[in-house]
């Protein structure tokens, strides 16, 4: 493949459906495949970003395609831990629902009339303890005490 970060982001993309009907079909909700799916979706995130910088493939899909994932993915363990019930790793989560919506909302017009959208450090960090407390949900850390 030519394309190493673009194929990262196919792969999450892919992966994402994979996720949902095997968190959903999980009787309690903490099964360990559905977590580590979420987990290397969340990871890909930065391995695809690793990607771009060492193989100086930088390209508008990306620059589209992974905000979009990252949104995807959010929403989707987020959906999954509103299921369960799970307050703790909601709580860590709540502030996104509207953040993400506005994003995937706002974002592909904006690439439309050719506004550059860049992936940046504080974006990044933003996104990770989101991603964090969404797994810790799936893996049922959320009850611990």
């Amino acid at each position: 493949m030519d394309d190493p970060p673009n194929a990262i982001g196919y792969v999450r993309a892919v992966l994402i459906p994979v996720f949902l009907v095997l968190a959903f079909e999980s009787e309690s909700g903490t099964d360990a495949l559905p977590a580590i799916i979420f987990a290397v979706i969340a990871w890909g995130d930065y391995a695809d970003g690793i990607a771009a910088r060492v193989t100086g493939q930088y390209s508008r899909l990306g620059a589209i395609l992974d905000p979009i994932i990252d949104r995807a993915t959010i929403l989707s363990g987020r959906d999954r831990l509103l299921a369960l019930r799970a307050a703790a790793a909601l709580g860590a989560a709540r502030p996104s629902p509207a953040r993400e919506l506005f994003m995937l909302l706002v974002g592909p017009p904006l690439v439309r009339r050719g506004v550059e959208l860049k992936i940046n450090w504080p974006g990044r960090v933003a996104v990770f303890p989101v991603m964090s407390a969404i797994f810790f949900g799936l893996v049922g850390l959320n009850n611990a005490r």
